[in-house]
């Protein structure tokens, strides 16, 4: 029978990824979505310390400070609406306090300082082209923070600018971590507020970008995860109630064809242990002390037992307390 959709066919890399590689996940939404699959299969994955970021000149600009580590002062702070912000980072980042917001933002820096200098994968989501220009700073902001649209510039970098400044960075990156892989994605996520067509433009102009570094660079490969939502799922089905982010079953049908990319078939089948016991430990039960309920809890305890005694450098602390909460003695 002919096929009913335009499945993207098996994607060939030069590596995998196992629970001994160290990932950086840089970028927009959709790798911050990656990043917790990631994370709940117990990878060694560290999201950005920047937060959602989705233009890629403002990526460029953060690999530079994740590798220099220099810490953020308070003159790269301003006060608006009763919160102190910074204009690299995502609002998450802003408080009332200026030392307790520079506190996080230098804390989280320092934590991917230390983990990019033995990472050996970034995993890069580039989301738009379109940015906010600020004068007084003279940079591509990574977030507005609600000021008044007179205090920005909007602007588009054409591809050609973009290829530029990921190839500054990841020049800057391979000097000091030479064997590092890099693993490129346009974001699937659209922006609408821009348009249809300006949306559309801005994502060809980032497949155009990819292109360029990923033709002069073997370190640097590219996931399809755009195209995946796109072309092969291709229905609004696929997308959450805002039409505009991927839906939980879109990002479970790319999280499975990354894990088929990137993953060997022993890494799936670990993932396949841990993500059942996960699973498991997140069950909530209306009787808990009921019999059947506790032969459950020490069923799941004893599985993670033993993948602890086969996996000692995986952290199962919080699946064994949730189990243990309900474990009558």
């Amino acid at each position: 029978m002919k096929p009913f959709r335009t499945e993207i066919p098996p994607i060939a890399v030069p590596f995998q990824v196992d629970h001994q590689t160290r990932i950086l996940a840089l970028g927009s939404c959709f790798s911050t979505e990656i990043g917790q699959y990631l994370h709940r299969g117990k990878f060694q994955v560290l999201p950005s310390p920047f937060g959602i970021v989705y233009h890629p000149t403002v990526l460029a600009r953060h690999r530079h400070r994740i590798l220099t580590g220099t810490p953020y002062t308070n003159a790269d702070l301003f006060f608006h609406d009763e919160r102190w912000h910074s204009f690299d980072h995502h609002g998450h980042f802003s408080h009332p306090d200026p030392q307790i917001g520079l506190h996080r933002i230098n804390q989280h820096l320092a934590e991917a300082h230390q983990h990019l200098a033995d990472h050996n994968v970034l995993l890069l989501t580039l989301g738009s082209t379109r940015g906010f220009y600020h004068p007084t700073t003279d940079q591509i902001v990574a977030n507005c923070h609600k000021l008044p649209q007179a205090h920005f510039e909007r602007r588009s970098a054409s591809p050609t600018e973009i290829a530029e400044a990921l190839r500054g960075a990841l020049e800057l990156l391979w000097e000091k971590h030479p064997t590092t892989q890099v693993v490129l994605t346009v974001s699937p996520v659209r922006h609408l507020r821009d348009g249809l067509v300006d949306n559309q433009r801005s994502k060809a102009r980032l497949v155009l970008a990819t292109e360029q570094v990923l033709t002069s660079e073997a370190r640097v490969h590219y996931f399809p995860a755009y195209e995946m939502l796109l072309d092969d799922l291709r229905d609004y089905r696929f997308y959450a109630r805002d039409y505009c982010h991927p839906s939980p079953e879109a990002i479970d049908y790319v999280w499975e064809r990354f894990q088929q990319a990137y993953c060997s078939e022993t890494t799936r089948t670990l993932l396949q242990r841990i993500q059942k016991l996960v699973t498991a430990s997140r069950h909530r039960p209306f009787h808990p002390g009921r019999v059947a309920h506790q032969r459950f809890l020490r069923q799941q305890l004893r599985a993670l037992t033993q993948l602890e005694r086969e996996y000692p450098q995986l952290d199962f602390q919080a699946e064994r307390a949730l189990f243990e909460e309900h474990l009558l003695i």
